[in-house]
């Protein structure tokens, strides 16, 4: 029956947003209208998970709960977070193709209590560039204010990540609702629109097209941004079916060849900052504002106190085996504060290796014996498997450098090393397939995992240069 009534309302999605007359129009943010508003094409073929059972998803998190946080039971997937928690509770989609299409969760939002730092999703990602959200919480005085929520309503932030990055909230009362995100090729990029019980909400045209493709996900997750203190009761939603309409909805993932890195075997590529040219700066921060600068060949980036600023610059490009290198200052770090200064590489969440430099909190300090003028250097593999290992590092300037050697079996093999010291060699369970290509990043974030309290002032740290070293 689940599958039946999706399928009408789909049809009366699909049969309003396709035949709408010359007179319907839609003002997108650059302020021109547009008429006939389309959101699939004929002949698409469609995919429904119906959450009979998890089929085709997988569970993931980024917290220390010690047990799957979900459940799936007659034909309802429930995801929850605990009360006083950072928890981060996801299925995703196993396939990572989707791409062009209508994306729709039923999703039943619950009543969270004022203030609740904690978030309801449905949300496509390919990485923290290219992902686009349906967020759904009680929010913070401000978003709620600026979005006119009334009491007893939810509000829903409807969010492109990068290029461009757009934040913005609307009400929603509680209770079941269908939230979709249409992707639809214009010009050669996408023009993504958010949709709200088949009415548009807000319209975006982006930055990058078809040649980005994304998972799927489901979460419930205690997000700062979307309330005023952390939760202090559990929290969950329902999900009855998640849809799919599009190119892929039926077209398996292509296995990419393995192939050497784009960039001539023995060249050395280096960054040495006297321009931002080849790399771009990325923020999860609200507003416009850039913390960063370039200035004597030395790039400069910042975080504001009592905030939780995460400012990056990346790399245009990507990068395989090889060895990147970092030359760059970690500043004196306010006790305890939370505060690091990374220098890493990323594919996606998945696949990101890190150097994470900042005060720690006691037991990561007591693991490797820091001393009371030291910092601690967090050595993390994100995953496959997950490490996380801490050395002591001064405040100062340092090399750091992560080695990717390809062993006998086609993996990584991962060495950190300070000051040409290795300090750490982690073998990999992923090798030089379609997880070969890193971003090269420089960052500094305010993280809750490297200190126990808000930083009460601005920290900044630079960097002299960055190379990527690709063997012959």
């Amino acid at each position: 029956m689940k599958r039946i009534l999706f399928l009408l309302a789909a049809a009366a999605i699909m049969s309003c947003c396709a035949c709408q007359s010359k007179t319907d129009t839609e003002t997108p943010d650059n302020g021109q209208k547009k008429e006939n508003i389309v959101y699939v094409k004929d002949g698409w073929p469609s995919v429904t998970w119906n959450f009979d059972n998890a089929e085709g998803w997988e569970y993931t998190h980024q917290d220390d709960a010690p047990k799957e946080q979900y459940s799936i039971e007659g034909g309802i997937l429930k995801l929850w977070t605990r009360a006083g928690s950072t928890d981060r509770s996801k299925l995703r989609t196993l396939k990572d193709n989707f791409g062009e299409g209508l994306y729709t969760w039923k999703i039943q939002i619950p009543s969270i209590a004022p203030g609740e730092q904690a978030s309801i999703a449905g949300f496509i990602y390919q990485d923290d560039a290219h992902e686009l959200d349906f967020e759904i919480g009680y929010g913070t005085a401000e978003t709620r204010e600026k979005c006119g929520a009334k009491d007893g309503q939810m509000v829903a932030c409807m969010t492109n990540q990068g290029f461009p990055f757009i934040s913005e909230y609307t009400p929603v009362d509680p209770g079941w609702h269908e939230f979709a995100i249409s992707l639809l090729e214009e010009d050669g990029k996408y023009t993504a629109r958010w949709i709200i019980d088949g009415k548009l909400s807000q319209t975006q045209k982006l930055m990058f097209g078809p040649e980005t493709e994304f998972k799927v996900y489901c979460s419930v997750e205690n997000l700062r941004f979307m309330g005023d203190h952390v939760p202090e009761y559990d929290n969950s939603a329902l999900f009855d079916w998640v849809s799919f309409t599009g190119p892929n909805a039926d077209k398996e993932p292509e296995t990419p060849p393995v192939v050497d890195p784009p960039a001539p075997e023995g060249k050395v590529v280096r960054w040495d900052f006297d321009t931002v040219d080849g790399w771009y700066y990325y923020t999860h921060n609200p507003g416009p504002v850039e913390y960063y600068s370039i200035k004597d060949g030395l790039l400069s980036i910042t975080t504001k106190g009592n905030t939780m600023d995460r400012n990056k610059l990346q790399s245009n490009d990507r990068f395989g085996k090889g060895v990147y290198t970092w030359r760059l200052y970690v500043p004196e770090i306010e006790k305890q504060a939370q505060v690091s200064v990374g220098a890493f590489i990323y594919q996606n969440d998945e696949h990101e290796l890190d150097f994470e430099i900042g005060y720690g909190k006691a037991y990561a300090r007591e693991s490797c014996s820091a001393a009371e003028d030291e910092l601690v250097a967090c050595l993390t593999n994100q995953h496959n498997p997950h490490n996380s290992t801490y050395v002591p590092i001064k405040p100062g300037w340092h090399v750091v450098a992560i080695r990717m050697d390809v062993d006998a079996t086609n993996y990584y093999k991962a060495s950190w090393v300070i000051d040409g010291e290795t300090v750490k060699t982690l073998p990999l369970n992923f090798g030089p397939d379609k997880y070969s290509r890193f971003l090269v990043a420089c960052s500094v974030e305010n993280l809750t995992f490297l200190g126990d309290h808000q930083p009460t002032r601005d920290h900044t740290a630079l960097f002299d240069w960055v190379t990527v070293e690709i063997p012959e």
